[in-house]
């Protein structure tokens, strides 16, 4: 979500998974953004199962999220 690299969430998690510990909480990292992300994408998923939100737009649910941050 704030990383600005939604693409890399489904297609490359390995790439992903590699930057824990460096870019990805590392120590000294503020904890508040990981929970803003976490709760963001509760929220969304909440909206999708209760058909709020269309369910064929829950493909760029990441893209939506990186958007939404773009804005705060």
């Amino acid at each position: 979500m704030f990383l600005g690299e939604p693409h890399r969430t489904t297609r490359s998690y390995k790439v992903l998974d590699a930057q824990v510990g460096g870019t990805i909480f590392a120590d000294g990292h503020k904890l508040d953004p990981y929970y803003a992300s976490a709760f963001a994408l509760y929220k969304l998923e909440y909206l999708f199962r209760n058909q709020k939100i269309d369910w064929r737009f829950r493909n760029a649910r990441f893209q939506i999220l990186f958007s939404s941050a773009t804005f705060v």
